[in-house]
């Protein structure tokens, strides 16, 4: 089933070997070797077969209705010098994939080294509920299917060239490691691209992506197979995109522009050349990269705070297509101001996410947003007085619970004072006192004394003792 690349359930030692010429330029060089590229009447196709030309390959461009791409093949030809035809496929017919890939390599030089799975059509129809089912099974039937139809007649032709070793002619195969297949599939298998509506097209080319690395496992004896994932790329055959969707586009793009199809070719030529032999199952990011600017904020708060309340938007629904604003032209016999007549307003604004709003709904929904937060603000600052005044009282009442009879008074800061008995004037200084006083002995009155004097030392002891569990 993996030709002896696994046994019991493990990979078999040496499925593979590193490259005799290690030499750069040896390693990216397609000299000699055949490559097949569908899709390549235009756009990422076509870019992908001129790269190849001009490092030496002999290319089959397919295509599925565009004339052009006989023309483009007869100048690829002229100019770098290779063997370069184009011929008609339709890629979800798995019998006319098989033919034509036989027919390609007995008419060129007998043998298959890089096929490149780039045909694919776009979902044009809005959201998945919307579309009809036959446009659903036309998008994955070319983007998915078809790359896996083209992936089984490769395999079927590099498996037996590592088995015998000769070319289709019967001659010894020069100058072959492994076949190389690269599809191409997209950004769109890894996120959900706004504002187009695409899910299906979104489901295939992530499929595309498990699809290489699962055949890069099966395969790994005599083939290695990777995908190309290119972001927002400026090609005829995005033509039909309004101009307002690309805006949006390139809004989301830290370049702030979409790519070129050159800029694509480098990413291609490593997979098809000898430079990838340690590289399988990989999928390569061509993008500047506009998710950089969507990775999202994230809050570790401390304390659980209030729930806040959603935000009244008031959403509407985008059509695929839709610009990112929309405008009402103004009415110039509803004002006599000149600035009002001549500015338009805005009739709803679209979010980094997507959604709409009219702009009166979001000020009311930020006005609102503001009223909570104040809400939020004087209850946490409730919360917080109620919290240090339980821990003033829990304090207080531990406090009197090792001193009992000991009072707390604010003199300053807080501290605890003995609970002293005072005296009012009266009985300190009536006619009762000074006669008890005057039938007391010398004695009895130096012992009063003392006693009293050895309470305020200790009172003012117990004073200094428990005036540092104060709290200020």
């Amino acid at each position: 089933m993996s030709d002896g690349a696994i046994e019991k359930g493990v990979f078999t030692k040496n499925n593979t070997q590193a490259p005799k010429d290690g030499r750069i330029l040896p390693l990216f060089s397609l000299k000699g070797k055949t490559a097949i590229v569908s899709g390549a009447g235009a756009g990422i196709g076509l870019a992908v077969a001129q790269g190849f030309a001009e490092a030496g390959a002999d290319v089959a461009i397919w295509y599925n209705s565009n004339k052009k791409a006989i023309d483009r093949a007869s100048d690829i030809e002229k100019e770098y010098g290779v063997k370069c035809k184009a011929y008609q496929v339709n890629v979800t017919d798995e019998a006319s994939v098989k033919k034509a890939v036989n027919e390609i390599v007995d008419e060129f030089n007998g043998r298959l080294d890089v096929f490149v799975a780039n045909s694919g059509i776009p979902w044009t129809q809005g959201p998945a509920t919307d579309g009809e089912i036959s446009h659903y099974h036309k998008v994955v039937s070319t983007d998915l299917d078809g790359t896996f139809f083209c992936a089984r007649a490769a395999a079927d032709v590099w498996r037996r060239q590592w088995k015998e070793g000769k070319d289709s002619k019967g001659n010894k195969l020069e100058n072959f490691s492994y076949g190389s297949f690269i599809a191409t599939a997209s950004m769109s298998g890894h996120i959900v691209n706004i504002p187009q509506l695409q899910a299906a097209y979104n489901a295939a080319k992530a499929g595309v992506i498990h699809l290489c690395r699962s055949l890069a496992v099966e395969w790994v004896k005599y083939a290695r197979a990777n995908s190309i994932s290119p972001g927002y790329m400026a090609t005829e055959i995005s033509d039909f995109i309004p101009q307002e969707t690309k805006d949006i586009w390139k809004s989301k793009i830290p370049m702030g522009r979409e790519g070129e199809t050159v800029e694509l070719k480098g990413a291609f030529l490593y997979f098809a050349s000898d430079a990838s032999t340690y590289t399988t199952g990989a999928d390569l990011i061509v993008d500047p990269h506009h998710l950089l600017q969507q990775i999202p904020l994230t809050v570790s708060p401390f304390l659980s705070l209030p729930t806040a309340t959603t935000l009244p938007y008031t959403y509407k629904s985008l059509p695929s297509t839709l610009p990112p604003s929309s405008i009402d032209a103004p009415s110039t016999s509803s004002t006599t101001d000149p600035v009002s007549r001549t500015l338009r307003k805005p009739q709803y604004v679209v979010s980094e996410s997507g959604h709409a709003a009219h702009p009166d709904d979001i000020i009311e929904s930020c006005r609102k947003l503001q009223e909570h937060l104040t809400r939020m603000e004087s209850e946490a600052r409730t919360l917080v007085q109620k919290w240090q005044s339980d821990i003033r009282e829990r304090d207080l009442q531990e406090k009197r619970r090792v001193a009992p009879g000991w009072l707390d008074v604010q003199e300053g800061e807080r501290m605890l004072v003995p609970e002293r008995t005072r005296r009012d004037g009266a009985e300190g200084g009536g006619a009762g006192s000074q006669v008890k006083d005057l039938m007391m002995g010398d004695e009895d009155m130096a012992g009063i004394r003392h006693d009293a004097s050895k309470e305020n030392r200790e009172g003012e002891e117990l004073d200094r003792a428990f005036g540092g569990l104060g709290l200020r």
